[in-house]
Order: structure tokens, then sequence, then C-alpha cells
């Protein structure tokens, strides 16, 4: 399957950010490049939605993190929002515009956490830090004008990887519980074989040996893990995790992990809502502004966690 144009119109404006120079900058410029990119696509504020930075207790010190709110009263249902960026990006201000529409159009409060980033923490930290946030929202519920019974947790590539490890430790550590997991085009294992990974090696924004790379940088070693908090799909069991929502896009080395670990949830007995949009690349979610096709997807998943968070009421 091509290429959606809407989309490859999207990679062409992209292109002088992330040529062949971008793996040889200091990680401090790589980093400056990637919120360049960010900004680039921004669209515009929804209207209504507040955003605070405050932050909450963690296992090694304050976790920055910024919530987004409709401006109604009333508990609202939340998402905690874990952003990409290969553990080693980006932050609130990197994934704002996809945080500030999630919270618009679910409606929904929307906990964006600033988590520890690799190389200069490595793993657990992210994972650590991802779960701290989960706990401390459940507890500081009201404080945060939140419904402590409409919690889930989102998050996009490396998100999405630390999403899935956070409701693997929800279950496995007696909570808090979740009404559901949106995990969009993630990394669910060290296994970089899968047919997608060598036929779309050199995809755009996401190559298998960038993928690898970023793995690395993140473990501080070799990239093979059967740890689940690592490689969610390395879990021995997947048995009574919540609902589930997994979105892929046919153009990535990482289209594969997300069907083995929908059909892993699906065997165990999760409910799970997969999709898998053909014709976009990896971080097809910075284009909801330009691409059609992309904009669908998102339609898709703030629609799921809308009835997600309503069931759970």
């Amino acid at each position: 399957m091509p290429i959606d144009p809407e989309m490859a119109a999207f990679v062409e404006r992209a292109a002088d950010l992330f040529d062949a120079a971008f793996d040889r900058l200091p990680l401090a410029e790589q980093r400056r490049v990637y919120g360049e990119f960010c900004r680039r696509f921004d669209g515009p504020w929804p209207a209504g939605i507040e955003a605070h930075d405050r932050t909450l207790d963690g296992p090694a010190g304050a976790i920055p993190v910024r919530l987004y709110r409709p401006r109604q009263a009333g508990l609202l249902p939340a998402v905690i929002y874990l952003h990409g960026g290969g553990w080693v990006f980006g932050n609130p201000d990197t994934h704002g515009q996809i945080t500030a529409a999630l919270a618009a159009r679910i409606p929904a409060a929307v906990v964006s956490v600033d988590y520890r980033l690799a190389p200069e923490h490595r793993f657990p930290a992210a994972f650590d830090d991802s779960y701290a946030a989960l706990q401390q929202v459940f507890a500081n519920a009201a404080d945060l004008g939140i419904d402590r019974r409409r919690i889930a947790v989102a998050g996009d590539s490396a998100g999405a990887n630390l999403s899935a490890a956070v409701a693997l430790a929800a279950r496995d550590r007696a909570g808090p519980a979740l009404a559901g997991q949106a995990l969009i085009y993630g990394i669910f294992s060290t296994d970089f074989d899968r047919p997608s990974c060598w036929e779309h090696a050199e995809a755009p924004f996401l190559t298998r040996a960038s993928m690898i790379d970023f793995v690395g940088t993140y473990l501080g070693g070799p990239v093979a893990s059967d740890d689940p908090h690592v490689a969610p799909m390395a879990a021995a069991s997947h048995a009574d995790l919540p609902p589930a929502f997994i979105a892929a896009a046919g153009i990535d080395p990482l289209r594969d992990d997300s069907a083995a670990y929908a059909a892993r949830l699906n065997d165990a007995g999760v409910a799970v809502e997969q999709r898998c949009a053909p014709d976009l690349i990896h971080g097809y979610l910075r284009a909801i502004g330009s691409c059609r096709a992309a904009a669908a997807e998102f339609d898709a998943l703030c629609a799921w966690l809308a009835r997600r968070l309503a069931a759970a009421a």
C-alpha cells in the first residue's frame, strides 16, 4: 500500500529537520529539533481547554505533569497520557496539541506525564514515574477534580509501551483500577525480526535501526529483555487486564508488534479494539490537522476512550 498522499506531504514538510545529519547531532540539539518538529505541526488550541502545570510525588522526587481540563464543573474522567519519543525525546510541550485535543474531544481531564528520559535516566526510571503518576492521580483525585472510578491510560510509541507496562503493574500490584488502555503504534516486545521490521526498515520517522537504538539507550545495554515492564508481550499472563484500544500504522516497523500484542490480549480474554491504518506511518497523530486519514484514526481513539470512561461510571 503506498503512503497516503496527505501523509506524504506531511513527511515532505518535515524533511529538512530529519536529514542525514540528525543522528550525528548532540543529544541536546536532537531534542531541540524534535521540539521544533512538534511545534511545526501544532494546530489551533481547542476552545474551552485550560492547562496547568503541577507536580506529583514520585520515586525519585517530584514528577512534573500538565493537567488539561475542559472548563466545566464537577468531577471528570481522566486519561493519564504518556508521550512518545523513544524514551529519549518528548515532554508535555511536544505533545500538548494532542493532549489538549483529547481533553476537548472526550471530554476529560488529561494528565500528561513528564517522566524521566534516557540516557540520563535509564529503565526503570520512565516506567517508575509513569506508574507513580497513576497512583498519585488516583490518591489525589478529588483535589485534581477527577473521578477515580474513571481513569484510563494512553500513549503513543514509547508511551504506548509505558501505558501497557503500567496496566500490567496496576493489575499485579492491586491497582489502581483502570477503565482502559489506549496504545497507539507502540512497541511491546524486543523482537526486531517481525516481517514489518524488515518490510518497513527504512520507513519515515522510525526505521528499524533507530528503533533498536532507542531500546538500547533506554536499557543501557543489550536490547533483548523478558522484563514485562520493558516488553509487555513477555508477561506470564495477560488475563484480567483492562480493555484495550490498539492502533497501528501500516507503514511502520512496529506494525506487527501491535498485531501480536492485540492477539495476545484477545487470547487472554481481554476486550480489544484493534485498528491498522494501512497507508499511514509511525507518528501519524502529528498529522491530524493536515491528513484526513490520520484525523479519522484520532476520531476513533477519542470515541473509544469516551465510551470506556462512560462505561466505568
